[in-house]
């Protein structure tokens, strides 16, 4: 069994996509998830499973809408890959939490992407702003 970190965009956000964290978690014991445990009410979700990271997305993102009506998107990172995303952060000289954001993405950041960030970027900066960000795989640093 492998260990999987679910991301779940928009749930429990402004009164929509609601799910019950509880419910989340038998919902996805009940289709062969393991050791589910749930971060507060935001989505995310830890498991253990047999299956690969596309395989645990796709029951995932099933079990929003079979169970909930909800339909949103699921990124899964196995436990090795996230805790190495984590570790490769580009800016370890940020430590306020609210500076430091760590975008987890479904798939590659392409390189139309990365012109949409560099564009992004001039535009802050050519009003003052002093944000910075950096694209490897499927992790965005802000």
């Amino acid at each position: 069994m492998r260990t999987h970190v679910a991301l779940l965009r928009g749930i429990n956000v402004g009164g929509h996509g609601t799910v019950p964290m509880a419910d989340l978690r038998r919902a996805l014991g009940g289709r062969g998830c393991a050791d589910v445990v749930t971060h507060i009410q935001s989505g995310n979700v830890a498991l253990t499973s047999p299956a690969g990271d596309d395989e645990v997305a796709a029951t995932v993102a099933a079990a929003l809408v079979e169970e909930f009506g909800v339909e949103r998107p699921v990124v899964v990172f196995g436990r090795d890959d996230y805790l190495a995303a984590v570790a490769a952060n580009p800016y370890p000289e940020v430590t306020a939490p609210k500076q430091l954001h760590a975008l987890f993405r479904a798939g590659p950041v392409s390189d139309d992407d990365r012109e949409r960030i560099v564009a992004a970027l001039a535009a802050e900066r050519a009003k003052g702003g002093r944000g910075d960000a950096v694209a490897r795989g499927r992790v965005v640093w802000l």
